[in-house]
């Protein structure tokens, strides 16, 4: 079965992208952007699927340094809608909630809103490493802003979708192979 890798938790939106360009494939998760590139260039994932930018929220400025360094070939890129979601754990309410936890990025995407509900954000390394880490927290307090993939793959309720301040946003992605 052919492999694509990715940076982050399952859940991710780089692991809903792949799900999206290669519904049929093995999805590799890793710890950082490099490990998915090495893995393409050591023949072990045939791709990798990486964020480039997010309409609202810019430049993913580690991918700018990483791509001239790559021997890696963008072969295609695709654009995947963000549709963040309020998560929180089975029966919690919105009015529950003290805490959000999330990518630095997917905060600076839904800042209005969380100030709307009087809610602190806390940055974390991942959005479904946030969404994963409520269960085992068990705090009803916390919430996490992720993916609806994120809220399926651990159990967790969806409050509120499209939970973003602007709407129409979107993350491009480019996707690495060993060949043009």
């Amino acid at each position: 079965m052919a492999r694509v890798a990715y940076q982050g938790t399952a859940g991710a939106y780089s692991h809903l992208a792949c799900t999206q360009v290669f519904p049929e494939w093995e999805y590799l998760a890793c710890d950082d952007f490099l490990s998915a590139l090495d893995l393409v260039s050591g023949g072990f994932a045939e791709r990798a699927m990486i964020p480039l930018e997010n309409s609202t929220a810019g430049r993913v400025e580690e991918i700018y340094r990483l791509i001239p360094r790559t021997q890696l070939c963008v072969i295609a890129e695709h654009f995947e809608p963000v549709n963040h979601c309020l998560l929180a754990l089975p029966g919690v309410s919105v009015e529950e909630l003290k805490t959000v936890r999330s990518h630095p990025q997917a905060l600076a995407q839904c800042h209005q809103r969380l100030l709307s509900m009087g809610l602190k954000a806390e940055a974390a390394v991942d959005t479904a490493m946030s969404a994963r880490d409520l269960i085992t927290r068990g705090d009803r307090t916390n919430a996490a802003i992720a993916s609806s993939l994120a809220a399926e793959l651990y159990g967790l309720d969806i409050l509120q979708e499209q939970f973003q301040d602007v709407s129409g946003n979107t993350t491009r992605f480019l996707v690495f192979g060993r060949e043009p």
